[in-house]
């Protein structure tokens, strides 16, 4: 009985021990994680240097412009469409592809100058005429039908990986912007 009262005691205090490393843990990694999303808030709060003026920048692709009203408004007079560019996109650029898709009559991306000096390509806009296009189009080249007008199919697909100077443009931001795409 004496052993059995032992064994006993034994598994007690082996489960103890391992219910205080267990909650040791548990509290270490939830430490980690609030060091985490603290950093995480930090870097976006912190403001992103980019350098430009829209208006100037806009003109860069032929029959677009940014309207003196708003010059984050982005208006396609070729294709006839429009899309405004706020939250994270001051200073951007919007030009037409020189490697455009051959699928694609036109493809213009929306470019953005970092704080570190690169500029990057969050969103590109194709335009597909009508005749060409079929979903499987869409789907193979991993973009997404944005709306369809009586002459085009209007497509984006946006980077991979958000670089970390612009971690305000988001995929949350950018789904945004395109919500605001309008034909003409």
């Amino acid at each position: 009985m004496r052993k059995k009262n032992k064994l006993v005691f034994i598994y007690i205090i082996a489960v103890v021990v391992l219910a205080l490393v267990g909650l040791y843990i548990i509290n270490h990694k939830t430490a980690q994680t609030s060091t985490d999303i603290q950093a995480s808030q930090t870097a976006s709060s912190q403001a992103i240097a980019i350098e430009g003026q829209a208006s100037q920048s806009a003109s860069k692709t032929v029959g677009a412009s940014a309207t003196a009203t708003d010059p984050n408004l982005y208006t396609n007079t070729k294709y006839g469409f429009s899309i405004s560019l706020k939250d994270g996109w001051s200073g951007y650029s919007a030009v037409s592809s020189a490697n455009r898709p051959d699928w694609a009559q036109e493809e213009v991306d929306f470019t953005i100058k970092a704080s570190d000096g690169k500029t990057y390509t969050p969103l590109m806009v194709y335009i597909v005429d009508i005749s060409s296009y079929s979903e499987s189009l869409a789907t193979s080249v991993h973009a997404t039908k944005i709306t369809q007008g009586t002459k085009y199919v209007y497509l984006y697909s946006t980077w991979e990986q958000t670089p970390s100077s612009l971690i305000a443009l988001t995929d949350k931001s950018i789904a945004n912007t395109i919500k605001t795409f309008k034909l003409q």
